[in-house]
């Protein structure tokens, strides 16, 4: 029962357990080194020495699970061997401050080194691993120094900054090493050959590369950590995930979102006559595609579409597609794209990130992205989604919006979409928006039947007999 259990959890998570837990040992500058001083951590001119180190909110590759083993500090020492006696307590829990006592022996600081050349003078192995039980933003190590005093000041590497000077650290850390699997495909089923799959965070990244299948293996040393997937290959738009945690992190969390298993890289772009999407290209879209409309303004809690008959390169539009056709994206050079410009509203100054948005790679976003701004999808095709409440996957060479908003209607119910021009048919006028895929519309545009809606709860009054819009397409209400 439990070689069935842990199969069930292979095919879910696609994280390979590695029979006996594996663990990895690497080593973490959590507080690096640009200037060398003397004193901290040890003062040895004095028979006894104290010292409190503080380092906090320093952005550190420790996680929740991981284990300490050791640190080092480095530096020089212009005298002879100097052997004193050490205490070392260490506190990494936030809320409780408890410290522990991890090292209480003889140690010898060597001499040598210079400040151009700085070598280990305080190496600590821990008597015991000391287990990080969430993620590590505050490190507390206390230092008692007992033994001979020296006549020479011992010179450690020191973290300068505009705010504080402290001095470096090379931590020792301990982590469970875990397998991540999957397979790549196209949209025709095929298998995706010589892809790049990285693992990564703001530190650690590990990588694998696709085979003749399409599958993949993935060596991550830390499974506590969050992760971003990217996926990069040649004729593709790059592909990137939300982040993500293999393990529970132990703290409420939205980063709960395992990685896809069975991944498909697109490698064209499908439209259908008449469904509302978005495209930015690197080339002029072909005018005859359909109709193209550019963000123009707003008024309120309306959002103004301008019809362009000329489309241009690099600028996102909505379209409504006059017939059914392909876009190949292998015809462009994917590898030098550079990020479109956001188009802005011409009347917001409040905010430089309010506007509509285009993207050349698939990429997960936040709903909430800053503070008083939200994003918005207005495209209806499969590679536009709302993943949960909290994060959109966005496709490549498409568009998403981002208003400075405040109000909960705004926020709740999204803003309604009104396309000018030349009207040809009543889906010109629907609106499409991320939160309020259950809101109900007139021919109009016009959120109808006094909706409220909350993240949870949908309250509606009945509707009267007549034809409405919602997710986008006719509704009859009899």
């Amino acid at each position: 029962m439990k070689t069935i259990r842990l199969l069930l959890l292979v095919m879910i998570f696609g994280v390979v357990p590695c029979g006996a837990q594996e663990f990895a040992l690497r080593e973490v500058q959590y507080c690096v080194g640009n200037d060398v001083q003397a004193g901290k951590p040890v003062d040895v001119t004095k028979k006894r020495s104290e010292v409190a180190l503080r380092y906090e909110a320093v952005p550190a590759p420790v996680f929740g699970g991981d284990y300490l083993t050791g640190f080092v500090f480095r530096g020089y020492n212009p005298g002879e061997d100097l052997k004193r006696h050490f205490t070392v307590k260490v506190s990494v829990d936030i809320m409780e401050q408890t410290y522990s006592t991890v090292f209480d022996d003889d140690y010898t600081i060597p001499s040598g080194g210079t400040k151009e050349d700085c070598i280990p003078l305080l190496t600590i192995r821990f008597s015991s691993p000391l287990l990080v039980k969430q993620n590590m933003a505050r490190l507390n190590v206390n230092i008692v120094s007992t033994g001979e005093a020296a006549s020479e000041p011992v010179y450690f590497e020191q973290n300068v900054t505009e705010y504080s000077t402290m001095p470096a650290i090379q931590l020792n850390v301990k982590s469970e090493v875990a397998y991540c699997n999957g397979l790549l495909k196209n949209q025709d089923g095929s298998p995706v050959v010589g892809a790049r799959v990285i693992y990564g965070n703001h530190v650690l990244q590990y990588e694998g590369i696709s085979n003749s299948d399409g599958q993949y293996t993935v060596r991550l040393e830390d499974a506590n950590a969050p992760y971003l997937m990217r996926v990069s290959a040649k004729g593709y738009p790059e592909y990137e995930t939300a982040s993500f945690y293999l393990k529970d992190p132990g703290f409420e969390s939205p980063n709960l979102i395992n990685p896809p298993t069975e991944l498909m890289l697109t490698n064209r772009l499908d439209f259908q006559a008449n469904r509302q999407a978005t495209i930015i290209l690197p080339v002029a879209p072909d005018a005859s595609w359909g109709r193209y409309y550019r963000l123009d303004r707003h008024e309120g809690s309306t959002i103004i579409f301008e019809r362009e008959q000329e489309p241009k390169s690099n600028v996102p539009y909505v379209i409504f597609p006059d017939k059914d056709f392909s876009v190949s994206l292998s015809e462009y050079d994917l590898t030098q794209l550079p990020a479109p410009e956001m188009v802005r509203f011409p009347d917001t100054e409040e905010s430089s990130h309010t506007g509509f948005y285009g993207l050349y790679e698939s990429r997960f976003i936040g709903a909430n992205l800053y503070d008083g701004e939200h994003a918005f999808i207005i495209d209806s095709t499969a590679d536009c989604t709302e993943i949960n409440f909290f994060r959109y996957q966005v496709g490549a060479f498409r568009g998403y919006l981002v208003l400075n908003t405040i109000s909960p209607d705004m926020l709740y119910d999204g803003p309604i979409y009104v396309f000018t021009g030349e009207q040809t048919g009543i889906t010109e006028a629907m609106a499409v928006c991320s939160h309020a895929s259950s809101s109900v519309f007139d021919l109009q545009g016009r959120r109808v039947g006094n909706d409220y809606r909350s993240p949870s709860t949908v309250h509606r009054s009945p509707l009267r007999k007549g034809v409405y819009i919602q997710n986008g397409k006719k509704v009859v209400v009899k």
